[in-house]
């Protein structure tokens, strides 16, 4: 993942890393981590755009839309200038990029209201994906070891049915999911 363009670390070295991963048989790309959130990537919609030209976009070009390219990832924040509508503005901005895959972030409740709510964030990120899959590249719902589990009971049937858009996802902390040498009741749920 290209974290962002803003700071000296990530931009300069991206080029060499991603031809790396590529050669070591990686066939994604991931742009921006959360531009839509000031303590993440905190890039505007033209910053992301134009980091998406310099840095994406070549390698769709250089390898004939094999190596396929995922969205900057967002948030679920509900703000118009968050989330879903950052990534609806910067599809829109970026008409002539060539984003294969759409990455989304979610984090919520463990609670039924929450299940319901990442049924609805995704349901809305696969209305605005065009066919393109999903990824939902985090998601975590707070709760305690047990709401967690029930949670991800409950979700992670939904999440295989490929019908619902998504294509990948991926539990974000995974470090809570096991205590010592042990899967906490979350994990055991993760897992089975």
């Amino acid at each position: 993942m290209l974290w962002d363009t803003l700071t000296p670390f990530h931009a300069p070295r991206w080029e060499k890393n991603a031809e790396a991963a590529i050669a070591a048989g990686s066939k994604h790309l991931l742009a921006f981590n959360e531009p839509d959130l000031p303590a993440q990537a905190n890039m505007d919609v033209p910053t992301s755009v134009k980091g998406w030209m310099e840095h994406m976009e070549p390698f769709h070009a250089k390898y004939n839309g094999d190596v396929q390219l995922g969205s900057p990832a967002v948030c679920n924040g509900p703000d118009a200038h968050l989330g879903l509508q950052y990534l609806a503005t910067f599809l829109e901005q970026c008409a002539g990029c060539h984003v294969d895959f759409l990455a989304i972030h979610w984090y919520g409740v463990a609670t039924d209201a929450g299940v319901q709510n990442l049924k609805d964030h995704i349901g809305k990120a696969t209305a605005m994906a065009g066919g393109r899959p999903i990824w939902l590249t985090e998601f975590a719902p707070t709760g305690s070891d047990e709401e967690q589990a029930r949670f991800l009971e409950q979700v992670l049937p939904w999440l295989d049915d490929k019908s619902n858009g998504v294509d990948r996802y991926a539990y974000f902390k995974v470090e809570t999911m096991v205590s010592g040498d042990s899967l906490t009741k979350a994990g055991a749920a993760y897992a089975a």
